[in-house]
């Protein structure tokens, strides 16, 4: 909390050169409209101005402040030029209009923002990457990157990452403290405001856009108050990215201004995140090919040409889009195949419950009473207040609205319930398809428009019941009823957000932060962090080191380093435990890249007695144990493996014979054609201690035990076999793939030892 003035001074100055030239010459009536489309701007401008700084000098704080005063200076010379003023009709005209949007805003920033009185760091998963892709930027001053934390390239978007760095680099402020007032309580501002301007595109009424603020920012869980628990920041600052495009796409008026406007805002959409990317390609492709059967269907010329001109419009930002953007999306498309090499195809999402929860039951009863308000009312309808409602109901916005909600609503069907039957039925696992509860977040946003009409109507209600004339209490009942609504909204969003009090996400565990110190001050920066404890995403951000389980997000390429590295990480653990290695065999660059460094073991519990003389730091329950090239001691008993050096697959009995031409002891440097890796161990029979195998790689593997095939191995895990108990030398053989790209391995592990 005490982050929040220089966090927010710094974002105002970072998008000032956007809300500069927006207040002063985009063609809007509204000020609301102007300053989010301002703010659009600036994060757009920041976003593309730094992939410059990071060609050339550097992202620095000078380079930084040069920049922006730069862009200031660009935004006021355009501004004067064009010398144009487009007046301001709304907001600044109704101070009563003005007062209500300010305070629901104020009261909804206040509610998110609660958490950060709490809390130390921000809570959930996610922002241990944000911040800590963040933090290269402001180590190196060039884009944010996995080195040294993870050798694989970066697949995420960098905008988010380079708007933390840069508030941090010219504050002084860390950037996990940095990410949580952005979070917390500027995005939600943000959010609402845009919100605003798209709802008033939709109703062209603003109680209508006040009722909808109020929906999503009180009675609105995922993609509204939910996003502090699981720390969505890129989420929230695409979707914002998005209702500005939409409040341009849809305004009338100066076509080539927002056709330009709208490009360069759909074109920042990808630098923010890949989800809402996805969903704004969906939504877009959706919305054009409804545009389209209106132009071939519709009875009325005029209706055929709004459709048309909707769809060329629609056309141009994309180009304008494409050009903006190409830097980073074409290099982007070329790899488009490596997904294979992520988990957005696999991804375990565990959805439990009804949707209704996950976005808020008062917000879908809201909302579905403003569904079925807008299907009765087809005719003018008698009553006066839902004819102020929904006589303007024919706009673009309102049409876009309805695909999009309905779009979104499918998408999460067929990405979770759908493609998990069919990921069990190909895959035997109940994998979901980018990450489909993504789709219910953003659907929340939509919602919150159709829930705005019937809490405007009933606020109106509660202000014009007709109470006796001329009995005093009449006011006082009124105001009364008012209140309640408004008590009722709040209620409703504190019980909501107090989930996030639950639970120790927002702080480290007691002598962890010491522990960390620790070790960044005591340890070779090549040093490898193997963290036992809970809260161990945050050992790279705070350590500075690499770590066996770094937080990596599913849309990162992992099937390689990534996964050999952890796989290694559980070998090195079971001989912490006292297990005995019998044999290790490995084919990949994950366990090249860790041999001949130090380790260091973070853990809440104190080990064997026998490391004892590891210890090397103790802050309260937290054990810092630092050894030598342990991962070098894998390399010990390795004697006895084989691998098959030559290009075509051995001859059949390949699994027993006990010859050795064509095997060598260390893995091919070209496996053959088919892409297979063989592999034999020889290992002594051992009834006790039980004998446990473990064998791992990409794309699977076979494993034979004397010359018998064994199914449903090579996936990482630990397993026993009868068949090794008895006495006498055993051959184990396998036949694995490694993969072909980014990091293909294979690696073996036999230890002895008790499960």
């Amino acid at each position: 909390m005490l982050a929040a003035p220089g966090v927010a001074t710094a974002a105002l100055a970072l998008t000032a050169p956007g809300i500069l030239w927006a207040v002063w010459w985009y063609p809007s009536g509204s000020l609301a409209t102007r300053v989010t489309v301002g703010l659009a701007l600036g994060l757009a401008f920041q976003w593309h101005v730094c992939a410059l700084l990071a060609a050339g000098p550097g992202i620095t704080a000078p380079s930084v402040a040069l920049a922006t005063i730069g862009g200031m200076l660009l935004a006021g010379a355009l501004s004067w030029r064009k010398r144009r003023s487009f007046r301001i009709t709304r907001l600044a005209r109704d101070r009563r209009h003005t007062a209500l949007l300010l305070a629901i805003l104020g009261v909804s920033a206040a509610i998110a923002a609660l958490p950060l009185a709490a809390h130390a760091i921000p809570q959930g998963w996610d922002p241990s990457f944000h911040v800590l892709l963040a933090s290269t930027t402001v180590a190196t001053g060039h884009l944010p990157t996995w080195t040294p934390f993870e050798q694989i390239p970066l697949n995420y978007p960098y905008g988010p990452h380079i708007f933390i760095a840069e508030i941090s680099l010219l504050t002084g402020i860390a950037p996990d403290q940095v990410f949580g007032v952005l979070l917390n309580l500027l995005a939600p501002l943000a959010t609402g405001l845009a919100l605003y301007t798209f709802a008033r595109q939709v109703w062209r009424l603003g109680s209508a856009a006040l009722g909808a603020v109020a929906a999503y920012a009180l009675l609105g869980n995922w993609g509204s108050l939910d996003y502090g628990r699981w720390g969505g920041l890129p989420n929230a600052l695409g979707c914002l990215l998005l209702l500005a495009f939409l409040a341009v796409f849809f305004a009338r008026g100066h076509a080539l201004t927002r056709v330009l406007v709208g490009g360069v805002l759909l074109g920042a959409i990808p630098l923010a995140h890949h989800h809402v990317m996805l969903t704004t390609a969906l939504l877009l492709i959706g919305y054009g090919v409804y545009l389209g059967v209106r132009a071939l269907i519709h009875r009325g010329r005029a209706g055929r040409n709004v459709a048309r001109w909707q769809l060329w419009r629609l056309g141009l930002m994309a180009l304008v889009a494409s050009v903006t953007v190409s830097y980073y999306a074409v290099p982007y498309a070329l790899h488009a195949r490596d997904v294979q090499n992520s988990d957005v195809l696999r991804y375990p999402d565990h959805f439990a419950g009804l949707i209704f929860e996950k976005n808020g039951w008062l917000l879908w009863a809201l909302a579905g009473l403003g569904l079925v308000a807008l299907a009765m009312f087809r005719r003018p309808p008698m009553n006066a207040l839902f004819a102020s409602l929904f006589a303007r109901r024919q706009t673009g916005a309102l049409a876009f609205s309805l695909v999009a909600s309905t779009l979104l609503l499918v998408a999460f069907l067929l990405g979770y319930y759908g493609y998990r039957a069919y990921s069990l039925r190909v895959y035997h696992q109940p994998y979901a398809a980018f990450t489909p509860t993504r789709f219910l977040t953003d659907l929340t946003y939509l919602l919150a428009v159709f829930a705005g009409p019937p809490l405007a109507l009933l606020w109106r209600w509660a202000g014009e019941i007709p109470w006796r004339r001329g009995v005093w209490w009449s006011a006082i009942a009124r105001s009364a009823l008012r209140a309640a609504i408004v008590l009722s909204l709040i209620a409703t969003a504190v019980v909501t957000i107090q989930s996030q009090f639950v639970s120790n996400e927002g702080h480290l565990q007691p002598g962890e932060a010491a522990a960390f110190a620790w070790i960044q001050r005591h340890t070779p920066a090549n040093a490898v962090i193997v963290n036992l404890d809970p809260m161990n995403r945050w050992a790279p951000y705070f350590t500075r080191r690499e770590v066996t389980t770094t937080p990596v997000p599913v849309s990162e390429f992992t099937t390689g380093y990534v996964a050999e590295k952890r796989y290694l990480a559980n070998v090195l653990l079971a001989l912490l435990h006292r297990d005995q290695l019998v044999a290790f065999a490995a084919d990949g660059s994950a366990f090249a890249a860790l041999v001949n460094r130090p380790v260091a073991l973070i853990s809440n519990a104190r080990l064997s007695p026998s490391w004892d003389t590891y210890l090397r730091f103790r802050s309260g329950a937290e054990l810092v144990y630092v050894f030598g090239d342990a991962f070098g001691k894998l390399l010990t008993p390795t004697a006895t493996a084989r691998w098959w050096s030559g290009q075509r697959p051995p001859p059949t009995g390949w699994q027993t014979i006990p010859n050795t031409a064509g095997w060598e002891p260390h893995p091919p440097v070209q496996p053959v054609a088919s892409g297979t890796v063989y592999l034999r161990v020889t290992v002594p029979g051992a009834s006790s201690p039980p004998l446990r195998v473990s064998c791992a790689s990409q794309g699977g593997g076979r494993l034979y035990i004397d010359g018998k095939i064994v199914p449903d191995t090579c996936a990482g895990s630990w397993q026993s076999f009868p068949e090794l108990a008895p006495p006498g030398t055993h051959t184990r053989a396998f036949a694995a793939i490694p993969g072909h790209d980014l990091g293909p391995w294979f690696d073996v592990a036999i230890v002895s030892g008790a499960e």
